[in-house]
């Protein structure tokens, strides 16, 4: 009889606290003020950059023949190009357009290259 009374007092608290949280006014739910039902209400200024990558180009100077590795400072490899002596190779590549810097392996050596708009030019020495 006991646990009767204990599950039919559990079953009119339960009851209880549904209705009194339904009860609950609409209004008191934050919203927020600039609401935007499509892309049509988009405003974006004539100047903006739409572009997710930016074209590079590095022209290197070499010592010595061998291959030339271009990646990102996480690692994630962008262009790989042979490098001959004397001789100067340009070399063409995408980056994400957040990227200011790559990293340059030559011969066992690493190199960090910071980006710029222009044409750049590194020399190995």
């Amino acid at each position: 009889m006991k646990i009767k009374n204990l599950l039919q007092i559990l079953l009119m608290g339960f009851l209880t606290s549904l209705i009194f949280s339904s009860c609950m006014k609409k209004d008191e739910i934050a919203t927020d003020p600039v609401i935007s039902d499509n892309m049509k209400d988009l405003q974006v200024g004539s100047s903006f950059n739409w572009s997710t990558t930016t074209m590079h180009s590095i022209k290197f100077k070499a010592y010595a023949q061998s291959l030339v590795k271009i990646s990102t400072p996480e690692g994630k490899m962008l262009k790989v190009g042979m490098l001959s002596n004397e001789k100067t190779v340009e070399l063409s590549f995408n980056t994400p357009s957040y990227l200011k810097k790559v990293n340059i392996s030559f011969l066992g050596n690493d190199y960090e290259l910071e980006l710029d708009d222009s044409n750049q030019m590194f020399n190995f020495e």
